[in-house]
């Protein structure tokens, strides 16, 4: 049995933190802010780091301690474990150690942005260039002990590794559920060149959460960021502080040019739209002083009438009504921000979150306004009645302006809206309903169906 942490080496963990994130204040601030959001703790209870579902990172000082690990290595394994964090990776998942596996490829990709691992331990580590003969390894042991034979339908289609980049974390889990749920035994991650003990993968791919600890013993290191730790936060409350506070720091830190590599492209996938707006909005663009300009021979030049002139294009007033009753779920609200951010992009935004009632109007100008706004002033969580937000809609819209729901459908009184439907439908120039689950139709309205987690 493992002996528990003292107070002196928690003393030393902490100073060793500090140091990892002193050094990387200057090169790589984005980093360092991240870190300096974490509470720790130092236990004896996993091998070398993880997180758990309580968002604590989870350290072992025998790890941290080893002056034979590079200080490379401690910060590798220290970001690689915020990043499970700050991307919302602890979820509840039905195959939570399939899910740990497809998130151990953006952990690695932004971590190794950030600082470069020592061979040892890039060797074992799971990125979009190794998953596909880790998989194929799988597969090969399976067939080989397992009485379950693997057939083209149970084996995961993976692309190259450059269009792998272009997955989701999602869409690389749903294709990994394809493995059939068998115990059998992943190679052992054992040490490598360095003497390094990899921390991450499972041993088995339906066992153990692999970077998920379920333990949430051990002594504080660091008490974190005291607005993402607050008392009696749930679970999904701090989830959506982490997601705001990653995302704000991302916005802070790209205005200055200050972002480790890959990591644009990770939080793209954060805020990437389902929906082509552009095109769904199209009609409704109007002479006006918008953002959208082109050039046409409508309007000549007026320094050179044989060349096309300018025109400036706008859209009317964007509406938006997000769902925030109880039956959605983190994910669900993230997808409708990142919707959100999108139509920003085209048009200032009046944005109202609704439940059983409906709140107060936040106006987001450009994209950056989704997050420190929109995103940070969520409200809701009660049931799903949808007729206070609709009659709240008729008296403060202007006629003629865009009005888009978003919701999963789940609405308990939406078989007697549809008088109410069909006249905010008649006054708005587009109106359009999108939905993560149930889709409902009425008159005036378009539907579309999107997914979220």
């Amino acid at each position: 049995m493992s002996h528990p942490v003292t107070d002196d080496e928690v003393e030393h963990v902490k100073k060793l933190i500090v140091d990892i994130r002193t050094g990387l204040t200057l090169r790589l601030p984005f980093i360092s802010s991240l870190l300096r959001r974490c509470r720790i703790m130092a236990t004896r209870s996993i091998p070398i780091a993880a997180v758990n579902k309580e968002y604590q990172l989870l350290v072992n000082p025998d790890f941290f301690l080893d002056k034979d690990v590079s200080m490379g290595d401690k910060g590798y394994v220290l970001i690689h474990e915020n990043m499970h964090l700050a991307l919302q990776h602890v979820i509840e998942k039905l195959r939570q150690s399939v899910w740990a596996l497809a998130c151990e490829i953006p952990a690695n990709r932004f971590a190794a942005g950030a600082l470069t691992p020592s061979p040892g331990l890039w060797n074992d580590l799971i990125t979009h260039d190794s998953l596909q003969k880790n998989v194929s390894d799988l597969i090969g042991i399976i067939n080989k002990y397992s009485p379950v034979k693997l057939d083209a339908g149970h084996t995961p289609r993976l692309p190259a590794p450059d269009d792998l980049k272009k997955w989701s974390t999602e869409e690389v889990y749903l294709e990994l559920c394809k493995l059939p749920e068998v115990k059998v035994k992943l190679k052992s991650f054992g040490r490598g060149g360095s003497g390094v003990p990899n921390p991450f993968l499972t041993a088995d791919i339906d066992g153990d959460d692999g970077c998920f600890s379920k333990h949430d013993d051990g002594k504080m290191v660091e008490r974190g960021d005291s607005d993402i730790y607050r008392k009696n936060a749930s679970k999904e409350e701090l989830g959506k502080a982490w997601s705001e506070s990653f995302i704000r720091d991302y916005l802070s830190h790209k205005s200055i040019g200050r972002l480790p590599a890959g990591i644009e492209e990770i939080v793209d996938q954060i805020l990437k739209p389902q929906v082509d707006w552009r095109s769904q909005l199209k009609q409704c663009i109007t002479d006006g002083q918008g953002r959208m300009v082109i050039s046409t021979y409508h309007r000549p030049s007026r320094k050179n009438p044989l060349l096309p002139g300018l025109m400036r294009y706008q859209y009317p007033p964007i509406r938006v009504l997000i769902d925030t009753s109880g039956s959605i779920g983190t994910q669900q609200l993230q997808q409708f921000l990142g919707e959100v951010y999108a139509l920003a992009q085209q048009s200032p935004v009046i944005v109202n979150y609704w439940d059983a009632a409906v709140y107060e109007n936040i106006r987001a100008n450009k994209p950056q306004e989704v997050i420190s706004q929109v995103a940070t002033h969520i409200k809701g969580r009660g049931g799903t009645v949808i007729k206070p937000a609709l009659e709240y809609m008729l008296r403060d819209m202007t006629n003629h302006s865009v009005l888009i729901i978003f919701t999963d459908g789940f609405i308990y009184d939406v078989g007697k809206v549809g008088g109410l439907m069909r006249e905010l439908g008649s006054r708005a120039s587009s109106a359009i309903y999108v939905s993560t689950h149930t889709i409902h139709n009425f008159e005036g309205w378009r539907s579309i169906k999107i997914t979220a987690g």
